[in-house]
């Protein structure tokens, strides 16, 4: 795979772990059109088989504090800043979400607004116990999006989602955690090993079992039970045919740890 040389954020790709940094410290990684337009870009990049897991992060201290305030300014002058601006963020939580492999939110400092949706677009966040989060929209006059509605609902109902998106109040990562919006809250000084050990568990296991089970809990959202059963049935009709099934057995059988591809 071709690695891009990018403006606003920096890519990596090491042992098959992709890393998108967010690299607009100087404006707390602030999204605007380009940083959001390559962002898509990477996420693209990661449909490569070279890649089996994709760590989402910011650089400096904020991992994203939501929409560039230079952007919002124009969103009541220019007619067309407003659908651009929701195309390309909408579209980058598509590609997300579309993605067939865990990506894991490295959240350092601040998640705010669009930053706090991107990381709920995640499969699985890890905080820093200094980072925060605010569903801000309604602070400045806006309604959630980049899918903030859907994934705070989704998460923790709607009684506990309607009070964060009315009173857009921030929270720290230990009520975050409590919510169960974090998978774990680690200090500062710890995060990236803590990460790195996630990513090393997640490395160890079965790509097409990653890629079905993501795929598994994304449909489970808005399928009925009879959908959800069939596809499960679909996938595990898929997976046993593959060489990681039959490596898992035998491992098991041999009582050794199993080597997946």
């Amino acid at each position: 795979m071709e690695i891009k040389n990018f403006e606003t954020i920096e890519f990596t790709l090491v042992n098959r772990v992709a890393t998108i940094t967010l690299n607009r410290p100087q404006a707390m990684n602030a999204l605007n059109d380009v940083i959001t337009s390559e962002l898509v870009t990477a996420f693209e990049m990661c449909k490569s088989d070279e890649v089996k897991v994709v760590v989402l992060t910011g650089n400096g201290k904020s991992f994203c504090s939501g929409g560039d305030i230079k952007l919002m300014t124009q969103l009541e002058t220019k007619p067309n800043a407003v659908n651009d601006l929701l195309l390309n963020l909408h579209g980058l939580v598509i590609e997300m979400k579309n993605l067939d492999k865990p990506i894991v939110a490295k959240v350092n400092g601040f998640a705010f607004g669009a930053g706090f949706s991107l990381a709920l677009a995640c499969d699985l966040r890890v905080g820093s116990k200094s980072s925060s989060y605010s569903c801000a929209f309604v602070n400045i006059g806006l309604v959630p999006d980049t899918g903030a509605s859907f994934f705070l609902t989704k998460l923790l109902g709607s009684t506990k989602a309607a009070e964060l998106m009315f009173l857009g109040k921030t929270i720290k990562a230990q009520e975050a955690y409590n919510l169960g919006l974090l998978n774990n809250i680690v200090e500062d000084e710890e995060l990236d090993d803590t990460v790195e050990k996630l990513v090393t568990e997640l490395l160890s296991k079965p790509s097409g079992s990653l890629s079905r089970i993501k795929q598994l809990i994304n449909r489970a959202i808005i399928s009925d039970l009879s959908d959800q059963l069939g596809l499960e049935a679909m996938f595990q009709r898929e997976v046993t045919k593959t060489s990681d099934f039959r490596e898992g057995i035998t491992a098991f059988i041999q009582k050794r740890t199993a080597n997946f591809i």
